[in-house]
């Protein structure tokens, strides 16, 4: 009887290195291009990062403590990031 296929066994190597650098010549005139995705990638990422501690600084230091002006600055930070995440993502 013969051995079932399953489409998601690995057939070779899993990574190539001769094969990257073979595939990284095509690259090279999209080099500025792929840098300023790399970053808008990263800074995205970063950003969403940074909402979670936002809102922790809200509840903490300003809800707990009944302080205004650190929620001020926590809304206008939080409306910053949302204003870079949208920039960083649809531009």
């Amino acid at each position: 009887m013969p051995k079932p296929y399953y489409d998601d066994e690995i057939l070779g190597k899993a990574f190539d290195p001769k094969l990257t650098r073979k595939m990284l010549v095509f690259l090279k005139p999209y080099k500025r291009q792929l840098a300023v995705a790399t970053f808008t990638v990263l800074l995205t990422s970063g950003l969403g990062l940074i909402i979670p501690k936002l809102w922790k600084a809200a509840i903490d230091k300003g809800i707990s403590e009944k302080n205004l002006r650190v929620l001020i600055i926590v809304a206008i930070l939080y409306v910053v990031t949302y204003l870079f995440r949208w920039i960083s993502r649809y531009w």
